[in-house]
């Protein structure tokens, strides 16, 4: 029997309302009449005018993945976008962690290698949301392990790090991705573990090839911030994962990449060491660390400063910006200098100890001379 446009539509149109309700069993009715299955390719890629997006967009957006499936199966377009600069199925699946939409969208044939506007891959945004199985799937498709964000230069790998998920990380790894493949401003994973202080991921890099002392490329500034007063510490090169570590009193971190190498007095283009970047930031337990491990108390930055007038000079600001504020100051980093916010503890500032602990060993070192 043959069926004209105005019916086609009609029933498009039923189909269309069923999947904005997210109504699964009407759906489900729809697609099993007999007419409307001699449709199906182009019913369910069917957008109404006052409702334009195709309808298996809006099963995945609306996080249906019941209804989503349905459509995939019964021929909904797999490449279809609401406009060029959205995001195709396969991107919306692996946002909104719709693992066995993602998988059957791939093995329809979805392009493992799409990207969002910003220009994260599928296997980026399963990364991030630490969606094993969809992940897995990509891979097995052929997804690039090594592919970057053109902004930045991040890759799967970074973004498994960077949100402490280990088990992806694991996976990442296992399946071939480079431990010390360098970031835009030379940062690794390993850069990103200390920066954040994950330190079950930073043993398992370790264990796994990554360079404890391989040193960044140029980057930004590390900025704090408490009512009217910024400090900060200026864009600087060569930055250790112990450098990073050490800046943010991240004192176990700092333990573990010593434990492993890290060269406790590498200096940065600017002449700071690991000392200087933790006694800046008042971290007393990382200075304690540092001291033990051999850092040089004595070793000078190209501007001159050593750890302990570095100490004074900020612990001098610190208390001035309180007795401005009139209240104890809660100054912590605005975020990393990969530019992103960190989801990890910040110790707090102790000035006094940290001079404290770098005079005394600076006592202690003339004495023995």
């Amino acid at each position: 029997m043959a069926h004209d446009s105005s019916q086609a539509e009609g029933y498009a149109k039923l189909l269309h309302d069923a999947v904005r309700q997210g109504d699964v069993e009407s759906v489900g009715k729809l697609i099993l009449l007999e007419t409307l299955l001699r449709y199906c390719g182009s019913l369910a890629d069917y957008a109404d005018e006052h409702e334009p997006e195709p309808l298996l967009w809006n099963a995945l957006e609306a996080r249906d993945e019941v209804m989503a499936l349905m459509l995939i199966e019964h021929g909904a377009d797999i490449k279809q976008r609401r406009n060029a600069c959205e995001y195709s199925p396969l991107m919306v699946a692996c946002y909104g962690r719709l693992p066995r939409a993602a998988q059957k969208l791939v093995e329809m044939g979805a392009d493992v290698e799409d990207r969002s506007w910003d220009g994260m891959s599928p296997l980026m945004v399963a990364s991030q949301r630490s969606d094993l199985a969809t992940a897995k799937k990509l891979i097995d498709f052929g997804a690039d392990l090594e592919a970057k964000k053109p902004a930045g230069g991040y890759t799967a790998l970074y973004y498994a790090v960077w949100y402490r998920r280990l088990d992806m990380t694991e996976l990442l790894v296992r399946e071939g991705a480079q431990v010390n493949q360098p970031l835009a401003g030379g940062f690794t994973a390993l850069s990103a573990a200390a920066d954040n202080n994950s330190p079950e991921i930073a043993s398992f890099l370790l264990a796994n090839g990554a360079d404890v002392n391989r040193a960044t490329g140029s980057v930004t500034a590390c900025i704090y911030a408490d009512g009217l007063h910024v400090d900060d510490l200026p864009a600087d090169a060569l930055l250790t994962p112990l450098h990073l570590a050490a800046e943010n009193g991240h004192a176990d971190m700092a333990r573990l990449l010593l434990d492993n190498g890290a060269q406790v007095n590498a200096a940065s283009t600017r002449g700071y060491t690991p000392l200087m970047l933790a006694a800046h930031n008042g971290h007393a337990d990382t200075v304690s660390v540092l001291i033990r491990r051999g850092a040089d108390i004595s070793a000078h930055a190209a501007d001159g400063c050593r750890a302990l007038s570095i100490a004074a000079l900020f612990y001098d600001g610190l208390l001035r910006r309180e007795v401005k504020l009139g209240r104890p100051s809660t100054a912590r980093p605005r975020a990393s200098r990969f530019g992103f916010e960190r989801d990890c503890e910040q110790p707090p500032r102790q000035y006094e100890r940290v001079i404290a602990l770098l005079a005394k060993a600076g006592y202690d070192s003339h004495m023995e001379t």
